[in-house]
């Protein structure tokens, strides 16, 4: 998890790994199509959604590891803040789910 308040690179696991916080995640070209990729949580930040925008990619990727949320309205709120945005973008959307 996140831990901004950490003395170390911002994210800590359990057992005190840590790894480098990341603010900006880039466009990647996949076999020659600029695609951009929104992780879980980060799909219902506005900011996160903005670096897309910036970017301007050819497809948009989903990730969604959302069993921790099942039975709540989660879910459907990061589903459908996910695919307003990439509406916007005007961009295709791939999406994987872990339910």
């Amino acid at each position: 998890m996140w831990h901004p308040w950490s003395q170390s690179h911002g994210y800590v696991r359990a057992d005190g790994v840590d790894y480098e916080a990341s603010w900006w995640e880039p466009v990647r070209k996949v076999d020659g199509v600029r695609a951009w990729a929104s992780i879980c949580y980060d799909q219902i930040l506005p900011w996160v959604w903005m670096e897309g925008v910036v970017q301007d990619p050819q497809v948009v990727l989903l990730t969604n590891n959302e069993w921790w949320a099942r039975g709540t309205g989660i879910p459907e709120i990061q589903r459908a803040t996910a695919w307003a945005w990439a509406r916007l973008i005007g961009a295709p959307v791939v999406e994987a789910e872990n339910s």
